[in-house]
């Protein structure tokens, strides 16, 4: 390598920098909130999966309760079996609700 060369490889080369700070505070932020994210959607399918089947063995029971009772009836109008399923028709309606739609956070 001649004196020009190193001349010019000198004078061309990228300059050595530091990380910049606020892109790396940035990404480690998006990494955080996408671990939390993924674990709250954990959660929140746990719940409705434990939430779903509790209410489809309330279902059965109160359907079984019902036909054992009445056999030409499916359910009841009054019976202690319709009364059941209303409260476990509010209930679906007041906990089993569907998640808001999801906001971005970054952009």
């Amino acid at each position: 390598m001649t004196t020009t060369d190193r001349t010019l490889s000198s004078l061309l080369a990228t300059p050595e920098r530091d990380a910049d700070a606020a892109f790396v505070s940035q990404v480690e932020a998006l990494v955080r909130y996408d671990q939390l994210r993924l674990a709250a959607r954990r959660s929140a399918f746990r719940r409705i999966a434990i939430e779903t089947a509790a209410a489809g063995a309330m279902l059965v029971a109160f359907v079984a309760a019902a036909r054992i009772g009445a056999p030409s009836d499916l359910v009841p109008l009054f019976s202690p079996a319709m009364a059941g399923l209303i409260a476990l028709g509010v209930w679906a309606t007041v906990s089993l609700r569907l998640p808001a739609r999801r906001r971005q956070a970054f952009g």
